[in-house]
C-alpha cells in the first residue's frame, strides 16, 4: 500500500472514531465489493486484498491476489509456446512463484508485455 493511502486511511479512521461513527466503505475497483476504508483490509487505492493481494498473506498466490495471479498466469502459455523443447522442460519444472518471477523480469526488461 502506498505511504500516502495508509497515512490518509489512518487519518480517516481516527477522524470517524473520534466522532463515534462507523468506518466507511467503498467499491473495490476490480470485484465491485464492499470494502471498509482502513488500513487493515484495504490495499492500494481501494482494492480489496482479496483482488490486488496482501503483503500479510501467508502464501505467494495470496500475496499476489486474484488480480495478479490473472496477469501471470495468462503470460505463462505465450512465453511457454516460444521456448525450445529443453526451455519449455525447463520452464515446467518451476514452481508457480519462479513462473511468475521470469514474467515479471521479462517485463521489466521489455521483453513481454
Amino acid at each position: 500500500m502506498k505511504e500516502g493511502n495508509v497515512r490518509e486511511i489512518a487519518l480517516i479512521d481516527a477522524e470517524l472514531a473520534r466522532r463515534g461513527q462507523e468506518t466507511k466503505t467503498v467499491s473495490c475497483g476490480c470485484c465491485g465489493n464492499a470494502v471498509k476504508v482502513s488500513v487493515d483490509t484495504n490495499a492500494e487505492d481501494f482494492y480489496c486484498t482479496r483482488c490486488v493481494g496482501s503483503p500479510r498473506a501467508k502464501t505467494f498466490k495470496g500475496s499476489i491476489g486474484w488480480a495478479g495471479r490473472r496477469f501471470f498466469e495468462a503470460r505463462f502459455p505465450i512465453l511457454r509456446k516460444n521456448l525450445d523443447a529443453p526451455n519449455q522442460a525447463k520452464w515446467d519444472s518451476f514452481d508457480y512463484e519462479k513462473k511468475c518471477r521470469v514474467i515479471g523480469r521479462m517485463i521489466e526488461r521489455g521483453a513481454m508485455i
